[in-house]
């Protein structure tokens, strides 16, 4: 029998892409929001009604925690005010879905650690220097304490999708011929939307425990990713300015160098497959371009013109 998830944080970026996997493997699903938009959204805010909040009649076999404060810079500006979303709120809700059988995926991050080395594995010491990892450690040694077998911890470098705002930015400035500014300093190592909600279905499906990890194969920084997406869409390089984050107001402890994880387990349990960064960004560069307005398009050779 297919199984019934749980999808806390449906309008989150991640969030909002998982229902159309869902419903291509025929799983049904119910939805949290905070928003009171959508009537078909159950009504979750992790500081009003969290207490109140209730899936015991709803047969919830799989829950996906995506909602929470995720931006690195609000969570050092409002750090009181994410504490208690992404830790305290967190694990009140992963207590109480729990006790009523749900099994729990949470999905974290390589900010967990603190980027000075490659390929870091799975239960090599925390070394959090920003807020928001702080706040996945937390969650994450509490689940490994208290549920070892009843979680599965996602740890994942940066998502990028089609219509990631800041490529899509930068194509539409480069179209228009404007300067870009991508930071020399400023690293990634990107994974896919399709390799993440896979290998989320798989362990839904199968309730696997314990921490998968998903990177690149290593790492690209912004000016380089920015180069990539004009050779890619034969736009203007030269509107391309490199600058320094550090010299932009981007706080040391949030460069990191490497965001590359050790993906063994993945690679050998779920076919995941750590893809190329720059192959990734050009690939997530010409699905962006498809979505910027004609208008913009219009005298671009890359639009075969």
């Amino acid at each position: 029998m297919k199984k019934k998830l749980l999808v806390v944080g449906i309008d989150s970026t991640l969030g909002s892409l998982l229902p159309k996997y869902l419903i291509e493997q025929k799983y049904s699903y119910y939805g949290t929001s905070r928003r009171q938009i959508n009537p078909e959204y159950l009504y979750l805010d992790f500081v009003k009604n969290i207490d109140e909040f209730d899936v015991n009649d709803l047969d919830i076999d799989v829950a996906v925690i995506f909602a929470g404060v995720t931006s690195i810079a609000e969570c050092e500006l409002n750090k009181y005010y994410a504490y208690e979303v992404n830790v305290n709120s967190t694990i009140k809700l992963i207590k109480k879905l729990i006790a009523q059988g749900v099994f729990i995926i949470f999905p974290s991050s390589n900010y967990v650690f603190d980027g000075s080395r490659k390929y870091i594995k799975p239960f090599e010491v925390y070394s959090p220097n920003v807020e928001y990892g702080r706040h996945q450690v937390a969650v994450e040694k509490y689940l490994l304490k208290e549920y070892p077998e009843n979680a599965c911890i996602l740890r994942m470098s940066k998502v990028l999708c089609a219509n990631f705002s800041l490529i899509q930015a930068w194509i539409s400035a480069l179209l228009n011929g404007v300067e870009i500014f991508p930071f020399s300093d400023l690293y990634m190592a990107p994974i896919s939307t399709e390799s993440v909600m896979q290998s989320l279905i798989q362990i839904s499906t199968a309730k696997i425990p314990g921490i998968y990890q998903f990177s690149a194969n290593d790492d690209i920084n912004y000016i380089e990713a920015a180069n990539v997406i004009a050779d890619t869409l034969s736009l203007d390089k030269t509107l391309i300015v490199s600058t320094y984050g550090r010299d932009n107001k981007i706080l040391p402890q949030n460069l990191e160098r490497h965001h590359t994880l050790d993906c063994s387990r993945a690679i050998s349990e779920l076919r995941f497959q750590c893809p190329d960064p720059g192959e990734l960004t050009a690939e997530v560069a010409i699905e962006t371009y498809k979505t910027i307005s004609e208008q913009e398009k219009i005298y671009h050779p890359f639009y075969g013109n």
